[in-house]
C-alpha cells in the first residue's frame, strides 16, 4: 500500500499530456515511450486520475500511506505459505535489482544477475521506467525479507536508536555546557555592573551657630483649674510618646532583622545533570535519559523579595506582642523556609497560634510552622508564588542518584531546600503509598519502576 502510494505520487507529479493515454496517442517509440517517471503504467494512471479528479488526486497517496502504515504495524506473518512466497520473491527480485545497477558486472565471465534478473529488469524498466523499477524491485525485496525471515523494520529502528544513542547524549551534554557557560557569563556581567555602581558620598553640612541665650521671665502664678488642664494634656502627650516609642522600637527590630537575615543558596544550585546511558542486559537496552522531559530553567532567587517577606513576618508577629527576628531564609522549589528566632520568654504555642493571621498578611493558602531540629529557631514555610515542577530526569541524572551502589535506588524527588532525595528500596521494611485521588500515586510508582530500570 505504501509503495503504491509512492508510485502514484511520482506518476501524478511527472504527468505530461504528451504521454500516451486513453485519450491520446504518442509518437514516441522504443523503450521510453512515456516521459512519466513510472513509465507507461504511470502515464495511463496519471492521465486517468487527472481527468477524473483533477488536483484532488494528490490526496489518494496520502490516504494510501496512512492505511498502509496501519496495516503494516498490525500484520504478523506466521503462515508457511507467506514464508514460501517470500522465498520465491527473494530469488526473483535480488537478480532483478542487480540487473538495474549500472555497469552489468560479471563474475567468472557470467552476468551476476543471470537470465532471470535480466528479463525481470527489462520488464520493470519497460512498464515503470528506471526510477519506478528501482522502487518496485527494492520494495519487493523488502517484503520478501519480511515474509521469509525474522527481519523487522521496528527492530532496525530500535537497534539504530540504541546503537547511536551516544550521539544524542553528546548533544545534550554540549547543550548543558553551553547553558552553563551562558549563565556564568551573565553572572560575571551582573557582578561587574554591581561593582561599577557609583558609591554615595556624604556631603559635609556646616554646623549651626549656637543661638543667643534668652532671658527667661518668671512664670505667672497658675490657678488650680489651669494646673488640672495642663496635667490632662500632659497625660495624653505622655501616652502618645509611649506609643511612638513602641512603633519606633518595632521599626528598629524590623530594620535589624532585615540587616541580619541571610539568604542561603538552594540545594540544587550547583547541580550539574549528566545524561545516563543504561547498559545492555539480556539483549535489551533502555533508551538514554535524554528521552525524558528536560527540566525547565531554574528560577533565580530574588533576595530582596524574600527579605521583604521576612520583614512582613517580623512586623506581623510584633503586632501581637511576639518579638523576634528572621535569622536565615532557605529558598526551595515549592516553599521557602524562614527561620524565626523569638526573643526570650516567647512561648512556642503563641507563634503557632498566629498561622491564620500570617496567611492573611502574605495572601497565602497555607503556612506551616515547625521547630527546626538542632536550632533555637522556628521554621515558617511559606509557599512560593511560582512553584517549580520536579522532573524525573533531573533526579536520575544527578550525582546523588548514579553515585549510589545499590541497584534498588529510588529517585524520590527533592526536599524543601531543593536537594535531591534518594532511597534504597532494599533497606525498607515495607513500602506504603497512600493518598486521595489525583495526588500522584500512579506517577510515583511509575517513577520508582523507572528509577530501578535506569539504575
Amino acid at each position: 500500500m505504501c509503495v503504491s502510494a509512492l508510485l502514484l505520487f511520482l506518476a501524478l507529479a511527472s504527468y505530461s499530456p504528451l504521454d500516451p493515454s486513453l485519450n491520446s496517442a504518442s509518437v514516441l517509440t522504443g523503450s521510453r515511450v512515456a516521459r512519466n517517471w513510472i513509465g507507461i503504467v504511470g502515464a495511463y494512471g496519471a492521465d486517468l486520475l487527472w481527468q477524473l479528479l483533477g488536483v484532488s488526486a494528490f490526496l489518494l497517496p496520502v490516504f494510501a500511506i496512512g492505511l498502509g502504515l496501519r496495516w503494516f504495524r498490525s500484520l504478523k506473518v506466521l503462515s508457511p505459505t507467506a514464508k514460501l512466497l517470500g522465498g520465491i520473491w527473494l530469488l526473483m527480485f535480488v537478480p532483478a535489482l542487480l540487473a538495474l545497477l549500472p555497469g552489468h558486472s560479471r563474475w567468472l565471465g557470467v552476468p551476476v544477475e543471470g537470465l532471470l534478473g535480466r528479463v525481470l529488469g527489462d520488464i520493470l524498466i519497460h512498464y515503470f521506467n528506471l526510477a519506478g523499477a528501482y522502487i518496485v524491485a527494492t520494495t519487493m525485496l523488502a517484503v520478501a525479507l519480511y515474509f521469509c525471515t525474522a527481519f523487522s523494520f521496528t527492530h532496525v529502528r530500535v537497534w539504530a536508536a540504541t546503537r547511536f544513542a551516544f550521539v544524542i547524549a553528546l548533544r545534550d551534554r554540549w547543550r548543558d555546557w553551553r547553558d552553563e557557560r551562558v549563565r556564568n557569563k551573565m553572572q560575571r556581567e551582573l557582578e561587574k555592573r554591581r561593582a561599577a555602581k557609583p558609591t554615595i558620598q556624604a556631603q559635609m553640612i556646616p554646623a549651626r551657630t549656637a543661638p543667643a541665650p534668652v532671658q527667661q521671665r518668671p512664670e505667672p502664678r497658675r490657678t488650680g483649674i489651669e494646673r488640672f488642664a495642663e496635667e490632662e494634656e500632659g497625660g495624653i502627650t505622655r501616652e502618645e510618646n509611649l506609643a511612638g516609642d513602641g512603633a519606633h522600637a518595632t521599626q528598629d527590630r524590623a530594620t535589624q532583622s532585615e540587616q541580619a537575615v541571610e539568604v542561603s543558596a538552594r540545594g540544587d544550585n550547583r547541580q550539574r545533570p549528566k545524561t545516563t546511558m543504561p547498559r545492555v542486559t539480556g539483549g535489551f537496552k533502555l533508551p538514554p535519559s535524554s528521552l525524558l522531559h528536560r527540566a525547565d530553567e531554574q528560577q533565580a532567587v530574588d533576595a530582596d523579595e524574600l527579605k521583604l517577606v521576612a520583614q512582613v513576618l517580623t512586623e506581623k508577629y510584633a503586632e501581637f506582642g511576639v518579638h523576634g527576628q528572621v535569622t536565615q531564609i532557605n529558598p526551595g522549589p515549592v516553599v521557602t523556609t524562614f527561620e524565626f528566632k523569638p526573643e526570650a520568654g516567647i512561648k512556642y504555642s503563641r507563634i503557632t497560634s498566629l498561622t491564620d493571621d500570617l496567611c492573611l498578611a502574605l495572601k497565602a493558602e497555607s503556612i506551616l510552622v515547625e521547630r527546626m531540629a538542632g536550632k533555637s529557631t522556628v521554621g515558617i514555610q511559606v509557599p512560593n508564588r511560582e512553584r517549580e515542577i520536579i522532573w524525573l530526569r533531573e533526579n536520575i541524572e544527578s550525582s546523588e542518584f548514579f553515585g549510589t551502589k545499590s541497584k534498588l535506588t529510588l529517585a524520590m524527588g527533592k526536599d524543601i531546600n531543593g536537594r535531591i532525595v534518594t532511597a534504597d528500596l532494599g533497606g525498607m521494611p515495607h513500602l506504603l503509598i497512600a493518598g486521595s485521588t489525583g495526588t500522584g500515586k500512579s506517577v510515583a510508582i511509575d517513577a520508582m519502576i523507572m528509577s530501578i530500570l535506569y539504575k
